[in-house]
């Protein structure tokens, strides 16, 4: 399983003591968890730290955190951090991974902007669009993100890697936006809500 950032729901009116519950209770379950974990900060996991810590001590055999590389069947997946340096998207094994995790998307890819009133804000990342074009070359076929709450758009390319964002609008929908990758066919299907639409990832297999 991979999660792209935003674990905790760092709402204004929460105070630190519920941040903290959340905390302990995502902790508590990554811990239990007996299947591949990939997780990545986002904007909200660093509301107690600057550096969520706390994510990255949760790193053990099985669970690859921020900054970590990890394996799953013969493909090398990378996370990410919220607030990375432009340098930790251009190091050589990191641009050599098969799958990106990242909480923001690239930016100038569609999959970053959101309307405000008669303004389109793109909040995808300018140092993930760097690492994706040329020169660099990243060898990544996927990037998986969120960050950016649409239903208007949760799939593109940017440079040779197909990008997703499975980041939803509806909190109390009772099974949340995700999308299935079945790397074996080469294929992703968004669920969302009633709405499942499957495409096929160029280059996968």
């Amino acid at each position: 399983m991979a999660i792209s950032g935003d674990l905790v729901d760092a709402d204004a009116h929460q105070g630190i003591s519920a941040l903290k519950r959340q905390i302990d209770w995502i902790s508590t379950w990554v811990r239990s968890a007996d299947f591949p974990l990939f997780l990545c900060s986002g904007n909200h996991d660093i509301v107690l730290d600057d550096n969520a810590d706390w994510l990255r001590a949760l790193a053990r055999p099985g669970v690859t955190v921020d900054g970590g590389i990890g394996v799953f069947g013969d493909r090398s997946i990378t996370c990410l951090p919220w607030g990375s340096e432009a340098q930790a998207f251009l190091r050589t094994e990191v641009l050599q991974a098969d799958i990106w995790l990242h909480h923001a998307p690239p930016a100038e890819c569609g999959l970053g902007r959101s309307d405000f009133g008669d303004q389109s804000i793109d909040f995808g990342s300018d140092d993930l669009l760097t690492a994706l074009s040329p020169p660099w070359g990243a060898r990544a076929q996927l990037v998986l993100s969120g960050h950016v709450h649409t239903d208007s758009k949760w799939l593109t390319t940017c440079g040779r890697a197909l990008c997703l964002n499975a980041a939803g609008d509806n909190p109390n929908a009772p099974v949340p936006k995700h999308v299935l990758i079945d790397l074996a066919c080469g294929a992703a299907t968004l669920i969302n809500g009633l709405k499942v639409e499957r495409v096929t990832i160029p280059g996968i297999m």
